[in-house]
């Protein structure tokens, strides 16, 4: 009965379920719990096991992407290099796993939990993590962008103004804008963000929203004593209000002065 069990799970999981030892997998494949045991490199894509245990194993270069892990435990297991791509891991417990260079790209990580976990060199991208617990953990060179429902503790206002800035650069001004928010929802005293997203504004034709933050940034320049700033910020507002434009004054205006405001805040 186990044999057939294993047999089916082994076909489920597309035929690839190898590991390091056979014992331990056919005692996953049946139990839906292998604490400790050698898993290194067993391919479990496609797998249907949610609440399964397998606290302190070793799961080195496994392939784990597309499964349902839902409440899983991952306590203290060696998870290097272990591909979750896609996978659904939604309160999972990863306290002290070793996550480096973990491919958790467009995982579902919602209350999971993180804490003292090693995400070093991880990628997250468009995973979700709303909710999850992160005390502790390492994100240490881990690729946050586009990830969602990021605690506040994992990402710096300042990798939000990075990721506006070159969004921008490549003509994603709406996507720019989303990221440039998010700055100045962290940190409002970032002003080189609130002027990087006038020019971004103006961009996209929000002319009223780009003359207030251009104003709001020359104000906080001025105060802050960046004059050669407050004097960019200001030219800029003045010239978006000019009135009685000649025809295609905004093509040039916009394409002359904008490559320069974002070499100006790249500095």
């Amino acid at each position: 009965m186990k044999a057939v069990a294993l047999t089916l799970l082994t076909l489920a999981w597309g035929g690839s379920a190898l590991a390091e030892n056979p014992q331990h997998l056919r005692r996953l494949a049946t139990t839906n719990q292998c604490s400790q045991c050698d898993l290194r490199g067993v391919g479990l894509v496609f797998a249907q096991m949610e609440r399964l245990n397998v606290a302190g194993a070793n799961l080195q270069d496994a392939n784990l992407g597309r499964g349902k892990f839902a409440g899983g435990v991952f306590r203290q297991a060696n998870l290097q290099r272990v591909s979750f791509f896609g996978s659904d891991l939604t309160g999972a417990d990863f306290t002290n796993a070793d996550l480096r260079g973990a491919d958790l790209a467009d995982a579902n990580l919602a209350g999971a939990n993180l804490t003292g976990a090693n995400l070093t060199g991880a990628n997250l991208n468009r995973a979700y993590l709303e909710g999850a617990i992160v005390h502790n953990a390492v994100f240490e060179g881990a690729y946050l962008r586009d990830a969602a429902g990021l605690p506040p503790q994992v990402v710096q206002a300042k990798d939000y103004y990075a990721w506006g800035l070159e969004e921008a650069q490549r003509g994603r001004h709406d996507r720019a804008i989303a990221y440039l928010d998010a700055t100045l929802q962290l940190d409002e005293t970032l002003t080189d963000a609130r002027m990087a997203r006038a020019v971004t504004r103006s961009r996209i034709g929000d002319m009223a929203g780009a003359i207030e933050d251009a104003k709001q940034a020359e104000a906080e320049f001025t105060k802050a004593g960046a004059s050669e700033k407050a004097k960019v910020a200001k030219e800029f507002h003045q010239g978006l209000a000019q009135t009685n434009k000649p025809p295609g004054f905004w093509d040039n205006f916009l394409n002359s002065v904008a490559p320069m405001l974002f070499q100006f805040f790249l500095r």
